[in-house]
């Protein structure tokens, strides 16, 4: 499922409806769509008809050329889609691998969701798809931030956000970087359960 239909505006229903009955298989680039369209917040996202986790890119790239009238809506949809997920309908045999994926957060600053997943969820991937498939970095927030955000004098968003590094190879750099602020327990799972090799 690459959409929730009933997250979505009634006009992001139409182009997609007109994607998927057309056809269209005309695409934008994965690195000029991360090149100019910053992300938005999932909520952000939401309030304009987007469900980012379930948002793949390449249904916002099928829209441009042949609607080019509607690029401000294509330009919103890009800033709220996952590049790491694929389309069935226009890519039905393309499935992106990773062999490690590295969670990334600062102590104390989990959302709920995630702290659910980094508690009940991760021991359950590891078994299903191997011990060494999937780390966790947990980073000590500065003593001084801390103390600034509890007490409303900085923003939680002017830390490092909780992020997901995924790697192709088990390499230093990461192949992808996912900022996981407003993501939901179920989808980081689906995610990596997807994306992940089996190792066990």
């Amino acid at each position: 499922m690459t959409m929730r239909l009933s997250n979505l505006s009634s006009a992001a229903y139409l182009l997609l409806f007109t994607v998927v009955t057309h056809g269209i298989t005309q695409s934008v680039s994965s690195a000029t769509t991360t090149q100019q369209y910053p992300k938005r917040h999932p909520q952000q996202c939401l309030s304009l008809g987007f469900d980012t986790p379930n948002l793949s890119c390449d249904t916002c790239t099928t829209i441009l050329p042949t609607h080019p009238q509607l690029s401000l809506f294509v330009d919103d949809c890009l800033s709220c889609c996952q590049e790491w997920r694929i389309n069935p309908y226009l890519n039905p045999i393309q499935t992106i691998k990773y062999q490690h994926a590295k969670l990334k957060y600062m102590t104390g600053m989990l959302e709920n969701d995630l702290r659910d997943f980094a508690e009940q969820d991760i021991e359950n991937i590891r078994n299903a798809k191997g011990n060494d498939v999937l780390t966790v970095e947990q980073v000590e927030l500065d003593a001084n931030m801390r103390e600034a955000i509890m007490y409303g004098f900085a923003s939680p968003d002017n830390i490092e956000p909780t992020s997901l590094y995924l790697y192709k190879q088990n390499e230093k750099e990461a192949d992808k970087v996912i900022d996981l602020r407003g993501w939901k327990r179920d989808d980081l799972k689906d995610m990596l359960m997807t994306l992940l090799t089996n190792q066990a």
